[in-house]
């Protein structure tokens, strides 16, 4: 397997429906176990890609040179975050720490202060495409993540449609529930 994904934290600063990481307290990982981790991982496989995930990682207080931890490897650098937090400066200095691509988890059901409480699909569409225009300007590839519920296809049909439509969108990440 040439992916691995590499766990930083704990905590959040949104909440989902589908989330396993319930705890809103941020735990991060020290900088030196996350190092010990990737070492561990490149001994164990012969890795071209690293994600990095958690909970939210932008609380992580090390997350640019997390990002560079696995640049500095030689491997692709992989970002998965709600965006809450990640504005043109964030995307400039994830850049420049090495950053290859950034996910944006923005579905149906969140509860987050930039959308509205009964957001429609319109507000979600926006708010995509804010983030990965944003993104994009800073040269990051963007994908876009998305849980698949039963039942229910719109949110799913909606990222796929948008991925196909908007340049700045390359990726689609969807996860069942």
């Amino acid at each position: 397997m040439p992916h691995a994904v590499l766990d930083v934290l704990r905590g959040c600063n949104i909440s989902c429906r589908a989330c396993y990481n319930i705890r809103q307290r941020v735990s991060p990982k020290p900088l030196e176990l996350i190092q010990e981790e990737l070492d561990t991982l490149l001994k164990m496989r012969r890795l071209s890609s690293v994600t990095i995930l958690g909970g939210e990682v932008t609380l992580h207080p090390q997350l640019y040179e997390i990002v560079r931890l696995v640049r500095d490897r030689g491997l692709c650098a992989e970002l998965c975050t709600n965006g809450l937090d990640i504005d043109r400066s964030a995307c400039e200095r994830l850049k420049a720490a090495g950053l290859n691509i950034v996910y944006f988890h923005i579905e149906k059901g969140q509860k987050r202060p930039d959308l509205p409480a009964t957001h429609s699909a319109e507000d979600l569409k926006r708010l995509r495409l804010e983030k990965a225009r944003m993104a994009g300007k800073e040269g990051l590839d963007v994908g876009l993540s998305v849980t698949a519920y039963p039942n229910e296809r719109d949110d799913v049909h909606d990222v796929i449609a948008l991925t196909l439509e908007t340049p700045e969108i390359n990726y689609a990440l969807v996860t069942l529930y």
